[in-house]
């Protein structure tokens, strides 16, 4: 069977179809119940259009307005050249095309700023889809879970309205289509895309402060191993101590040293000598832990501040440096 539809080119104008495939009942009545066309061959049916306007390729009961039933090729108009980008559905048009990243494509360029607490409270759960959907296992986000929280990452649609809740499946119309209510919307889906961007400004985030850390636990290292050594490559010099003159019978004790604030001093002057305990802070601040040091003694000290390299300074009644230890603070 061949079937040519020619006409005039003068009649190449208006809306009439040049070729018209009209299946109905007599009486002018709408097919329900049995499919509007089938294209086969020997072996089996090829394409089918169903009463509701369903069509299925490879398929004799498409579930939707296309149902294919095998590979499908697409050759976009913007196609890449080197490697594969996605083809997705844009929702703002209704276009099925390549999904680029070009900047010749935006405007308005800016670092990606987002409320990373509400990222982070995102509920991830393992689910099954209801029967109406398939039934299969699988993992993601709530929608509506996700608008609370972020909702520019979530995808909106008119209200549906559901005549079973327990398999999903709506209301539909004589052809088929879900029965929606226009006038409201509702979250529909999640636009996952969004998420390896966010995770990636976090790693970055997260990368530069271990970074940070990483360079401060280095210096704090460096200050312990000074402090600890024979020969510390810091001394505190004379003009902030007035002068270090140690004498060989007295002995000063710090510890546990290094500390996070919290150390306890004991010492020993020798029979008949008093003197005082300071505390030589990072910016150079001379502070009295003890006024009343007498011959042999230990005492508990808990202090706050910056971290740091301390020394813990044992003076004479005339203000001579009897002994001073470094100690290494580390709140």
């Amino acid at each position: 069977l061949h079937l040519t539809g020619r006409f005039d080119s003068g009649n190449d104008s208006g809306t009439t179809p040049a070729m018209t495939f009209d299946a109905r009942i007599v009486g002018n009545t709408n097919i329900t119940a049995r499919p509007l066309f089938r294209w086969r061959r020997a072996s089996g049916t090829l394409m089918q259009m169903d009463a509701g306007g369903n069509l299925g390729i490879g398929t004799t009961t498409p579930q939707g307005r296309l149902d294919v039933n095998g590979t499908v090729f697409a050759v976009l108009s913007n196609q890449s050249v080197v490697g594969l980008n996605p083809v997705v559905y844009d929702n703002g048009t209704g276009e099925l095309k390549e999904y680029t990243s070009t900047q010749n494509h935006k405007t308005q360029i800016e670092n990606v700023q987002f409320n990373k607490e509400a990222f982070l409270n995102l509920r991830p759960v393992d689910f099954r889809w209801k029967e109406a959907f398939g039934g299969r296992q699988d993992v993601g986000l709530i929608a509506e879970e996700v608008e609370q929280l972020m909702p520019n990452m979530v995808n909106y649609s008119y209200k549906h309205t559901y005549v079973d809740e327990s398999t999903g499946e709506m209301l539909r119309d004589s052809l088929g289509n879900p029965v929606m209510d226009t006038t409201e919307i509702q979250p529909w889906g999640v636009d996952y895309r969004k998420i390896s961007v966010y995770l990636l400004a976090l790693a970055k985030e997260q990368d530069s402060m271990l970074g940070n850390l990483v360079d401060r636990l280095s210096d704090l290292e460096s200050m312990v191993q000074n402090c600890c050594s024979s020969e510390p490559s810091y001394r505190i010099g004379t003009s902030e101590l007035g002068g270090i003159s140690t004498v060989e019978k007295a002995t000063l004790n710090v510890y546990p040293n290094p500390n996070d604030g919290h150390f306890t001093i004991d010492y020993q002057l020798g029979d008949g000598v008093t003197g005082k305990l300071f505390l030589i802070t990072v910016s150079g601040e001379k502070m009295l832990l003890s006024d009343n040091v007498r011959s042999v003694g230990k005492e508990d000290f808990n202090i706050s501040g910056s971290a740091g390299v301390y020394q813990v300074v044992l003076e004479g009644r005339k203000g001579e440096i009897l002994k001073n230890v470094k100690v290494v603070i580390a709140w």
